[in-house]
């Protein structure tokens, strides 16, 4: 029996789709800070802070992100739902 939890959108979140994975967890995370090093520009530096302390002499796009990315990741991995 499920217990019914002041948000129910979330227990059910939990108990249909699972727990999301670490690795998901460490993707997601890498993302994040490529886009906040590389792609993001700061108030304070007026430049990102890859630009700043001169890994790179431009600002990065998403796109630059994604060619990077894809031929590394191999695709969908075989069986694996992605919803």
């Amino acid at each position: 029996m499920t217990r019914l939890t002041p948000y129910p959108s979330l227990s059910f979140a939990n108990t249909i789709h699972g727990r999301r994975r670490l690795e998901d967890h460490a993707v997601a995370t890498a993302l994040d800070y490529f886009a906040y090093n590389f792609i993001k520009i700061h108030r304070t530096l007026r430049m990102s802070p890859a630009m700043a302390v001169g890994v790179t002499d431009r600002l990065w796009e998403v796109n630059d992100l994604v060619a990077l990315w894809g031929p590394q990741s191999g695709g969908r991995k075989e069986g694996r739902d992605l919803r």
